[in-house]
């Protein structure tokens, strides 16, 4: 896939994901006319003997830290909506806080990659046209198997493009 000028821009701020989010590193990555395949590792959710490999071994010890991980976030969100202000209602602070996506979440990461490359694309003059899609794919990759599958798909995406039902000259 050669990259126009948007697609540099893509790439660009993809590769510098792991300087903005210490606690991440990218695996394999394949960006297109009109979207990216990509995973990012999030260190902090991976075993301490697997620090420096993409992908968890232990399927249960993942679902619990799954869990425990969804507990602590239910815990601290219930929290966030008691104190109120002054006049009796939640203040708005905490609310946003609530209901916000916790600091350094693929969420995060993902809408701030997402944010980087539009404020780019409209300095560079192609802003007026372009949006994201509001949303995005994310899978928790809990093996090897799995996370091979998913580097032989992005790796060769390319291929399919001709016949992607987005491309404007595919004659489907």
């Amino acid at each position: 896939m050669k990259l126009n000028e948007m697609g540099k821009i893509v790439l660009d701020y993809w590769l510098e994901i792991p300087e903005s989010f210490m606690d991440t590193y990218l695996d394999a990555f394949q960006i297109m006319p009109n979207h990216i395949h990509g995973i990012v590792v999030m260190k902090r959710l991976l075993p301490e003997t697997t620090q420096q490999q993409p992908v968890c071994r232990d399927e249960n010890e993942i679902k619990k830290r799954d869990e425990n991980e969804l507990n602590k976030r239910d815990e601290t969100r219930s929290r966030l909506y008691i104190p109120k202000n002054i006049s009796g209602n939640i203040s708005k602070n905490k609310k946003m806080a609530a209901i916000s996506p916790p600091k350094g979440s693929l969420s995060v990461i993902i809408g701030g990659w997402k944010s980087k490359c539009k404020k780019e694309f409209k300095h560079k003059g192609h802003g007026g046209w372009f949006d994201w899609q509001p949303r995005f794919y994310d899978e928790i990759i809990r093996n090897d198997e799995r996370l091979q599958q998913i580097r032989s798909y992005s790796c060769h995406n390319p291929k399919n493009w001709d016949a992607d039902e987005y491309n404007p000259r595919c004659n489907k």
